[in-house]
């Protein structure tokens, strides 16, 4: 925490784990502060956990949604599944379709 001429700011800290849906155990993990967007950990998540397993789809939420992101689980053959957002998986599909994709 730190005190400025204004009051105290209070720092977060994200932790981002990347489990094994089967095994329900702990694959990669990677910590960041509150300024780094969720986004930015997911390769170093993946990276790490192919390491231990082999990955074949990653459920995330909005935070790791980045034109980016898909790019780099298309080229490593995963599946990208957001479970939340109601009309993802037809998004999902652009590399397959060998278009580009328009990301919200």
């Amino acid at each position: 925490m730190g005190n400025g001429c204004f009051g105290w700011r209070q720092f977060y800290r994200k932790i981002h784990v990347a489990v094994d849906i089967k095994t329900k155990q702990a694959v990669s993990l990677e910590v960041s502060n509150d300024k780094t967007h969720d986004g930015e950990k997911l390769v170093l998540l993946i990276e790490k956990a192919r390491r231990k397993v082999k990955v074949k789809r990653v459920l995330g939420d909005g935070g790791y949604d980045n034109h980016d992101n898909f790019k780099f689980l298309a080229a490593c053959g995963i599946e990208a599944a957001d479970p939340g957002r109601r009309g993802f998986q037809s998004q999902l599909w652009w590399g397959q379709r060998g278009g580009s994709a328009s990301l919200p």
